[in-house]
């Protein structure tokens, strides 16, 4: 059966944060990851411009510019970075950017539940999540972006509402048929 575009290097994260028996098929990822994509902290747009911002003044840097000959960042790496910030977008809030010297971009994003880095450049990207009493999970992917599969994980893991939402509205039925 295929996966439908879900990642199959996030099918073991998965698979470990699914209840015990439970069949990671499409569907169920969905459902279990479904009361995290509205109870996740939405992002601001004015964040993710900054964001984005952040990685097109780091594109511009010139070959060198850590003093220790660090890579100068390529077309490839700025848009795929780019790409997934508007991809994580919709799940998460604005990551930390970071340049690294050797062209690839960091988004990282630390919480009390955990922390999450993904790594971007020409052709992969690559990075980890970490949470508290668990093996820290690594993915690496070659020749695909950043998919809604990957932000919604990071957002069941990181930013997951710890404390169930109380109701605000009261329905009381009065009996009409007497």
């Amino acid at each position: 059966m295929p996966n439908r575009g879900f990642s199959s290097v996030l099918t073991p994260i998965v698979q470990d944060i699914l209840k015990p028996g439970l069949a990671p098929s499409y569907q169920s990822i969905n459902m279990m990851l479904w009361p995290y994509r509205y109870e996740t902290v939405l992002p601001s747009n004015a964040a993710f411009t900054t964001a984005i911002g952040k990685v097109l003044e780091y594109a511009q840097m010139p070959e060198g510019w850590d003093g220790d000959g660090a890579s100068k960042f390529s077309a490839e790496a700025t848009n795929r970075t780019k790409h997934a910030l508007d991809v994580l977008s919709w799940q998460l809030p604005a990551p930390e950017i970071a340049p690294n010297a050797n062209g690839t971009f960091s988004l990282e994003w630390e919480t009390n539940a955990g922390t999450a880095n993904i790594e971007i450049g020409r052709t992969r990207y690559a990075g980890y999540i970490s949470t508290p009493g668990a093996p820290t999970r690594y993915f690496d992917e070659a020749n695909k972006d950043v998919d809604f599969a990957l932000a919604a994980v990071v957002a069941a893991l990181l930013f997951r509402s710890l404390e169930p939402s109380k109701p605000i509205t009261h329905i009381e039925v009065q009996n009409v048929w007497r």
